[in-house]
């Protein structure tokens, strides 16, 4: 990561833990060697925490985007934030019977 997470951390049962950072990744990493395994670009910074869920069997990660409250941030933190927008959502995915 270039810049630090900036969302809380989420581990799972399946050996995965999740964060988001200021420029809008979201990844998944290996909680035993801190690998990334995948990391997926929402458009902006992420700053809220990742959740999961099981709907039919089926585990998600879900990971809330945007600034939030967070107007301030760019003046007490300058660069870091510069590339922030002021849109915001919600992204989820799913997860892989071998990390479930």
């Amino acid at each position: 990561q270039s810049t630090p997470a900036t969302s809380g951390l989420l581990a799972t049962a399946g050996g995965l833990v999740f964060s988001g950072d200021a420029e809008g990744y979201f990844s998944a990493m290996r909680d035993d060697t801190s690998e990334t395994l995948w990391r997926f670009n929402v458009g902006t910074g992420i700053h809220g925490n990742p959740t999961t869920f099981n709907v039919n069997g089926q585990q998600y990660v879900a990971i809330v985007y945007g600034p939030g409250g967070g107007s301030l941030w760019p003046l007490v933190y300058g660069e870091l934030f510069k590339h922030q927008n002021r849109g915001g959502g919600m992204m989820v995915f799913a997860l892989s019977p071998q990390y479930r």
